[in-house]
């Protein structure tokens, strides 16, 4: 924004509202997603996108009853947009 020249008002009408819009969107689709598909479980310290049974994917002696596939999930959800904004601020970078 920097490299264009662009004014904060402008940031701010045009670019601003879909930086808010993804803020808000983004958390509260997964996480309907995630609960939609019963992936909320305890990982032993916290309730998040885990199997049930705690261990159940790396043993093949206990079944998994719900969130088979949690770390592939938990990976999408929360890998992407990290990947995302990194690769986001380097282009940014680059621009500049």
């Amino acid at each position: 924004i920097i490299h264009f020249g662009m004014k904060n008002s402008h940031i701010a009408k045009r670019f601003e509202p879909g930086m808010h819009i993804v803020s808000l969107l983004y958390p509260l689709l997964t996480a309907i997603s995630a609960l939609c598909l019963d992936l909320y479980n305890t990982n032993k310290q916290f309730c998040w996108i885990a199997p049930y049974p705690y261990g159940c994917v790396h043993k093949e002696d206990i079944p998994c009853t719900r969130g088979e596939y949690a770390y592939t999930y938990a990976w999408t959800f929360t890998g992407s947009i990290v990947i995302f904004t990194f690769l986001f601020i380097l282009g940014s970078m680059l621009v500049i």
